[in-house]
């Protein structure tokens, strides 16, 4: 029930995001507005990870894009193909097919003269889509969190916050163990990654939405701990249960599988991928895939 009432508060937000003629919209403002929407439909519970359960999963099926300054809007209108299939993310409605993206404007076509012939009488790109030749150009996790090492030591340290493996911020063990830090007890702290001997500054979510994600997964695997990503071999579905798992990462995966012929529940978060696409994607995430 909580999750179909999630659905019905991620329509909401996107029908919102159709109607506003000023785009694209500051993050405070959509992060209000679901916290607000969040509020109408669970008002005994707390909010505070509104824009995450809301937001978050749009941006995860390609419906949302991040526009830079801390804004985002409805991603740009485009066709995707894939040997017999095509999917059309943002299509407007006066395109002549049934819109079957449960209230979304996506849809997924058999490709045929017909329908190549109206795509391309909407001037809406049609492009090519292949996982494995875009996960191969895509570095490994090390190397880019690397792009952001610190010319320095961290020195002073005072007043830091250590993220738990509970997901909880709080008073850094003695230690100074690998993991999350930020540098005090505000959302808008500047945070960063520790690994054995070298800092790394982790960029601000109004720069990069994906950075902190990308963060906490890494530091997942330098504690040596289940980046919680499943590969069934003999059906080839991979599953996340990773909450901070990178949300361009996961689109991708999102859209192979609709182009593989399945409905993709995106709230499932069980992905079609083949065995070479899976090759590259492990060789990404440092080969932490579980096999099964």
């Amino acid at each position: 029930m909580i999750e179909m009432d999630i659905k019905v508060l991620q329509l909401r937000l996107y029908k919102w995001l159709l109607s506003i003629p000023n785009r694209p919209v500051h993050y405070n403002k959509i992060r209000l507005s679901c916290i607000q929407l969040y509020n109408q439909c669970f008002p005994d519970k707390d909010a505070k990870n509104a824009f995450y359960l809301i937001a978050f999963p749009l941006m995860r099926m390609g419906l949302i894009e991040f526009y830079g300054a801390n804004k985002y809007d409805l991603a740009p209108s485009v066709f995707l193909s894939k040997k017999k299939t095509i999917i059309g993310f943002n299509i407007p409605e006066s395109f002549d097919e049934p819109v079957n993206g449960e209230g979304f404007n996506y849809l997924r076509l058999k490709k045929n003269e017909e329908v190549l012939s109206k795509i391309h009488d909407t001037n809406i790109p049609l492009r090519e889509f292949d996982l494995y030749a875009i996960l191969k150009q895509v570095p490994n996790i090390k190397k880019i969190i690397s792009s952001n090492l610190l010319d320095e030591q961290m020195l002073e340290m005072k007043g830091f916050q250590f993220l738990s493996m509970k997901n909880q911020w709080g008073a850094v063990p003695p230690d100074n163990p690998v993991g999350l830090y930020r540098s005090k007890d505000l959302v808008y702290a500047n945070r960063y990654l520790k690994s054995e001997n070298e800092w790394y500054k982790i960029s601000d979510q109004s720069k990069n939405p994906d950075a902190f994600n990308m963060a906490a997964l890494y530091a997942k695997i330098l504690q040596d701990e289940s980046i919680e990503v499943v590969f069934n071999e003999e059906k080839g579905i991979l599953e996340i249960n990773n909450f901070r798992f990178p949300i361009l990462l996961e689109r991708l995966l999102f859209i192979n599988s609709i182009l593989e012929g399945t409905s993709a529940n995106y709230t499932d978060r069980r992905y079609l991928i083949d065995y070479r696409a899976m090759k590259q994607l492990n060789r990404i995430l440092l080969n932490k895939i579980e096999y099964r």
